[in-house]
């Protein structure tokens, strides 16, 4: 069960930790090792996020919109917003998703999952309906 001060890794180098778990917040301290593509496309039906780059640089497109965001920089994704980033080098992320709902516990999974199969039976598209009240892919 996901809980504060834990830390969800995956085998490519990028480090999620819990700061907060409530009802109404998840925020986490993300640690980018800056060598991966623009993650997939995506959106979250009923949560926002707000994003700070504490270390590094950020490159996002949200809404189709391609932006660049620096250390100190703070930026926004609105619940039901298409988007995507990555990191460019070595980068240190406070990330808030409000409300919290289950991404914590779809982080754990998915990201072991990634790393280490899918449940046997079950497809990445099983897994993702099973989340989708908090994940989505997009078209862009």
């Amino acid at each position: 069960m996901p809980h504060p001060g834990q830390e969800i890794k995956r085998a490519n180098g990028f480090v999620v930790r819990i700061v907060t778990l409530e009802d109404e917040l998840l925020e986490v301290e993300a640690r980018y090792r800056g060598d991966a593509p623009l993650a997939q496309a995506h959106y979250h039906p009923s949560q926002d996020e707000h994003f700070e780059v504490l270390e590094g640089k950020i490159h996002a497109v949200i809404d189709g919109v391609e932006q660049w965001y620096d250390q100190g920089e703070e930026f926004d994704v609105p619940a039901g917003v298409s988007h995507r980033m990555a990191a460019k080098g070595p980068t240190r992320l406070r990330w808030q998703v409000r409300p919290a709902l289950r991404t914590a516990e779809f982080f754990e999974r998915f990201y072991d999952a990634l790393d280490n199969g899918f449940p046997e039976g079950t497809t990445p598209q099983d897994f993702l309906a099973e989340y989708s009240d908090v994940f989505r892919l997009s078209e862009r």
